[in-house]
């Protein structure tokens, strides 16, 4: 099977990217971790008996703490 060629829009697009990556950075933005909460606007608590899923936070991961002491 021969690879299909890359038309002259494709290329100058690949081009404009690369151009956008380099000048602006390609920072992603990571959204703030955020508290899980019940149907009454509680904070959920977490439960012990899954270790691998947090319950208290959502997307199931616990942000990582700050050292304070520096």
């Amino acid at each position: 099977m021969a690879k299909k060629q890359k038309t002259d829009l494709e290329k100058f697009e690949e081009i404009v990217k690369w151009f956008e990556e380099l000048i602006f950075g390609t920072e992603k933005e990571t959204p703030k971790p955020k508290r899980a909460r019940t149907k009454k606007g509680t904070y959920k608590a977490d439960d012990k008996s899954t270790k691998d899923v947090n319950e208290a936070w959502v997307g199931g991961k616990a942000p990582k703490k700050k050292n304070v002491n520096k």
